[in-house]
């Protein structure tokens, strides 16, 4: 990617691909959310780390809720915990998107 503060401009080199999938995931879990908010105060909707946190932990008494993030490198340890309430959240790794025999680069 080529960004140009001056020219207010952004240029992606031809071998690269943008993928938007991310809106269309983050959309359907606040759809999703927002449905069962109707209904429930306290809970998650996660699809696969795009997440949206409604309430506290009411099983642990808690405020909020923990959520793991996943060590990249070690999936069996966190690489950090998040305390969350009313709120929406999205995690993404380069150790679980891959392309073809290529990894992906992820830009937040």
């Amino acid at each position: 990617m080529i960004f140009n503060e001056a020219e207010r401009s952004v240029r992606k080199p031809r071998d690269v691909a943008i993928d938007l999938g991310g809106i269309g995931k983050g959309y359907i879990v606040d759809q999703v959310a927002d449905e069962l908010s109707k209904k429930y105060a306290h809970g998650i909707v996660d699809a696969g780390g795009d997440m949206r946190i409604m309430g506290k932990n009411r099983e642990q008494n808690l405020d909020y809720w923990a959520i793991d993030v996943e060590n990249p490198f070690d999936a069996t340890r966190a690489l950090a915990v998040l305390l969350l309430s009313e709120c929406a959240v999205a995690t993404s790794g380069t150790n679980r998107r891959k392309c073809g025999t290529r990894d992906r680069s992820i830009i937040t």
